[in-house]
């Protein structure tokens, strides 16, 4: 791997040649709260002190006013926030939209094709 390609895998994946980040999250969640969807891939497990694995497959967003900043209002859904959020572009054959990876666990938020 290059040093340019490894410099930016780094930085975090990109989108038009912009860096996704938790502002384009949010936007994303914003403008599309009505139709949101997602899928929690896996979580953390207190029983076991780590992240597990339990995919729910895609289910309709269910709206939460708790911890709004850290669940950006969906039920289930939590950034760390302070750089500890991974995102990455999401497209398949059913829905795009983004993956999030922490240390909480990773979840996707998408919209139907």
């Amino acid at each position: 791997m290059t040093t340019e390609a490894k410099q930016q895998d780094e930085r975090g994946p990109m989108i038009s040649g912009k860096r996704f980040t938790k502002a384009s999250l949010k936007k994303f969640v914003k403008e599309n709260r009505e139709a949101l969807f997602v899928r929690f891939l896996s979580s953390f497990d207190g029983m076991i002190d780590c992240v597990s694995h339990n995919d729910s497959g895609w289910m309709k967003a269910e709206p939460t006013d708790k911890n709004v900043e850290n669940s950006l209002g969906i039920s289930g859904a939590w950034l760390v926030l302070g750089g500890g959020d991974r995102f990455r572009p999401l497209v398949d054959e059913d829905f795009y939209g983004v993956q999030v990876n922490n240390c909480c666990g990773s979840f996707q938020l998408g919209v139907r094709r």
